[in-house]
């Protein structure tokens, strides 16, 4: 719709409201002197009256001039029948509007070119835009093939560092996110783990960044605490002098493995003695629950509520990991190990045994004086059996069942090794084995409230 259109038809309606005010006001004129004549005096008051109307048309009239409503005026002025000028007023007004009308249309005709003309104009310079962006993204294009190959020329001279700087200034370019990437592993490799931090921060959302990102973050926790796998530290309370009970004997411990921020302890010593299963479960069930696990057995329920509301406080008790828990096969049985478990406090399984522990004489272990006091086997001796999570030959099959004094679950003998063919006619109670606990903690614990490493 063109503009010249809008201002015609916006005129239009504003002259149609001023025309039908214009009749009106005409008609009720006209309807008040049509009444019939009572006697002279009310005739002349009439004429009077007349006059005063006419003249108040011819201002109303006049007043429509001065808004540019010439068409209303006219309309008017007509109507008086030369009252006064009006005569000359109606030629005026007709005036008026000729050369409106010719301006309206010349402005119009001169809108409509100057549209065009900056519609040209616009086009003319979008192109231009265009070309120009299109030439500036091939000489981008030109220079970052320049850097990549000087990238690559640094690399085959060794001066990775310098190449690298470069391959991250050129972003998704080519192959430069791949580079970037398998850069960043080779830096968590070589133990440079803040500089790849920073490269896998960078990569965002590029294949595991993020998760890799996590991973050195615990790497360079496990850095700044100073510890070492081998060492010992404290961490908690128990009983362990054997005097008094109070169960605030500090708790020592040994570093397994450090890994995401946190390590991988276990007991220094054989902490307490207990069975692995219930005896009253046993006699009841033993027959038909076959084969027994770790997920099913009393130590697990132990091990995660009573010890370990002694041992932490609530505090400590945040800080302790909840450990996926594997249901790891037997080194020579075949069978079934149960399912997979989620806890904070295990015992380790006879693979994680071999695994962190190098010959049978890493894995002779003392009891406390306590756990000695409490009857852990063999009695009275230096060294003392303790527990593994993993089933053995009489856990893995029904026909095994022999009762409470059947040892179900592989332990580590006094003198370190596997002992495999542990049965009721050992006369050895599985209720005499000691528990060394493990868990998985924040290494923050471990350098908090003077839980330092003991060097």
């Amino acid at each position: 719709m063109s503009s010249k259109f809008l201002f015609s038809s916006s005129s239009t309606r504003r002259k149609m409201v001023t025309v039908l005010m214009a009749a009106v006001f005409l008609m009720t004129t006209f309807l008040s002197s049509c009444h019939p004549e009572k006697n002279p005096e009310s005739s002349k008051t009439e004429e009077t009256s007349v006059d005063t109307a006419r003249e108040a048309q011819y201002q109303s009239a006049i007043a429509l001039m001065g808004k540019g409503e010439y068409s209303a005026a006219i309309i008017i002025f007509e109507s008086l029948n030369g009252y006064k000028d009006s005569e000359v007023m109606i030629k005026v007004c007709n005036d008026a509007l000729k050369n409106s009308g010719g301006e309206s249309s010349q402005t119009a005709e001169e809108s409509s070119k100057t549209s065009e003309e900056s519609s040209k104009a616009a086009e003319e310079s979008s192109k231009a835009e265009e070309s120009s962006k299109a030439e500036e993204s091939s000489k981008a294009a030109d220079t970052r093939e320049e850097d990549y190959q000087k990238a690559l020329a640094l690399m085959a001279e060794g001066n990775y560092n310098e190449a690298m700087a470069i391959i991250e200034s050129l972003g998704d370019y080519k192959d430069c996110l791949e580079r970037r990437y398998y850069w960043a592993h080779d830096l968590f490799m070589e133990g440079s783990f803040e500089a790849a931090l920073g490269f896998f921060e960078r990569l965002g959302d590029y294949k595991d960044s993020k998760e890799l990102a996590e991973e050195v973050r615990g790497q360079i926790k496990i850095e700044k605490s100073g510890l070492s796998i081998g060492d010992e530290v404290v961490f908690g309370r128990y009983e362990i002098d054997g005097g008094y009970v109070t169960f605030e004997n500090d708790l020592e411990w040994y570093v397994l493995d450090l890994a995401d921020g946190k390590a991988l302890l276990i007991s220094k010593y054989v902490l307490d003695k207990g069975p692995m299963l219930d005896e009253a479960v046993i006699e009841k069930d033993g027959p038909y629950k076959m084969p027994w696990t770790w997920e099913d057995s009393y130590m697990r329920i132990w091990l995660n509520n009573d010890f370990m509301k002694v041992a932490f406080n609530e505090k400590e008790q945040s800080m302790i990991a909840v450990t996926h828990v594997t249901p790891d096969p037997h080194e020579i049985y075949d069978g079934d190990q149960g399912n997979a478990t989620d806890d904070k406090i295990f015992l380790l399984s006879q693979k994680e045994v071999l695994r962190y522990f190098a010959d049978n004489d890493a894995r002779m272990a003392h009891p406390s004086p306590y756990a000695m006091n409490q009857g852990t086997y063999p009695y009275d001796e230096i060294y003392v059996w303790w527990w593994t999570r993993t089933g053995n030959k009489d856990s893995l099959s029904r026909s095994s069942y022999m009762g409470f004094g059947t040892i179900y679950f592989t332990p580590v003998a006094a003198d370190g090794s596997f002992d495999l063919h542990i049965n009721a006619e050992t006369k050895l109670n599985q209720a005499n084995i000691g528990i060394r606990p493990a868990l998985w903690v924040d290494v923050d614990a471990l350098a908090d409230d003077g839980h330092q490493p003991l060097m």
